[in-house]
């Protein structure tokens, strides 16, 4: 009788730890092998604190570089961490009370409105600072001129007396980078006819109609909307010749003072390599999600680049070599330093910027 019950007892203790083991939805395994030994052990993560919903910023839109980048890692967050996202589509500067009002967690920041949201100032001194810490960044943009064979224009000069499309209102940096091109060229301001427009699309169209003669915006390379335009409408991108291109990088605004190359073949109609100046643009996150989920985001963004590079080939660009000059832009958070750290990238210079980062942050950016 009593080895009976022993066995029923052992029996019933099997199950419960079976059912224990397949009933936890909170835990990620993974196992390791060491190679001088044949037994392997088993590391659990628990994840009950990450977020089960993130929303991702979808700057300018379905078929925008940007868009796409964001959305790809998005896609890594969904397929390989589990987490459910969301995008929201943004046009620029309206992302940052969206961010402050927590709608957004995941957000891409430039080099020159990082700061500002950052920090509080400019554009974004009205509303204030939020908690924005950086994991990956950065990839570059360039500020192009757009312009078709129709309209006549062949160099920056030929913009006097014509209509240009200078970017969507609101966001003062392009009128920033216009005046530098404007001043770098020694063209004459009164001369030419510059309008804001209220979207990339629409901005398009009127190029495409002749309503304006040239449009100035930012773009990654290669551009969808560049493609399928030229494809239609023989047409070019202006090339910022030298030495007007140095002196409207002493003009530009700081973070959007970066030469640029873009290569020959890019784009049908542009068979050479065509030179420009611009910025960057990294990717943030809320201060407050997990250090142990920040962790493993960042470092799934790198091992499957392959794959988020398939949505837009920009993401190639994003490098763990580029973690301290994104930091000049903006701090990190905890959980993407100990990644880097883990990989040996991250060094003792880079944790006494960070200090130096959090230390002159205004009280609403800082956490905890």
């Amino acid at each position: 009788m009593k080895k009976l019950v022993f066995c029923l007892i052992l029996v019933l203790a099997l199950i419960a730890f079976t059912l224990g083991a397949c009933s936890s939805t909170t835990a990620t395994s993974t196992t390791q092998v060491t190679s001088s030994s044949t037994t392997s052990t088993t590391q659990t993560t628990d994840t009950s604190n990450w977020p089960k919903t993130l929303a991702f910023t979808g700057p300018g839109g379905e078929g925008n570089p940007s868009y796409l980048l964001m959305a790809g890692l998005a896609l890594i967050a969904e397929n390989h961490l589990g987490v459910s996202t969301s995008m929201v589509t943004t046009s620029g500067f309206d992302a940052h009370p969206l961010f402050l009002g927590d709608k957004v967690q995941v957000a891409m920041l430039g080099t020159t409105s990082g700061p500002w949201c950052v920090m509080g100032t400019g554009p974004a001194e009205e509303l204030g600072g939020g908690p924005y810490r950086a994991i990956v960044g950065y990839t570059s943009f360039s500020m192009d001129v757009v312009v078709l064979d129709k309209s006549g224009i062949k160099t920056f000069k030929d913009l006097e007396g014509k209509t240009v499309g200078i970017g969507v209102s609101g966001l003062p940096w392009l009128q920033g980078s216009w005046d530098a091109l404007v001043g770098g060229y020694e063209l004459d301001a009164s001369k030419i006819r510059s309008e804001w427009f209220d979207d990339f699309g629409a901005a398009f169209d009127a190029l495409k109609s002749g309503a304006f003669d040239a449009l100035f915006m930012p773009a990654e390379h290669p551009n969808s909307a560049y493609v399928e335009l030229f494809s239609n409408f023989p047409g070019r991108l202006l090339d910022y010749t030298e030495p007007g291109l140095s002196k409207t990088l002493e003009l530009a605004l700081e973070g959007l003072n970066i030469p640029a190359l873009i290569p020959g073949g890019t784009y049908s109609t542009m068979p050479d390599a065509y030179h420009a100046f611009g910025g960057g643009s990294f990717i943030s996150v809320q201060a407050y999600l997990p250090d142990d989920f920040i962790y493993e985001l960042t470092k799934a963004a790198f091992d499957y680049q392959d794959e988020w590079s398939r949505m837009h080939i920009s993401a190639n660009e994003i490098s763990v070599d580029k973690a301290k000059a994104t930091l000049t832009f903006c701090p990190f958070h905890p959980g993407a330093i100990q990644y880097y750290k883990d990989i040996g990238v991250w060094t003792d210079e880079m944790d006494q910027m960070q200090a130096d980062y959090l230390a002159k942050l205004p009280p609403e950016s800082r956490y905890p």
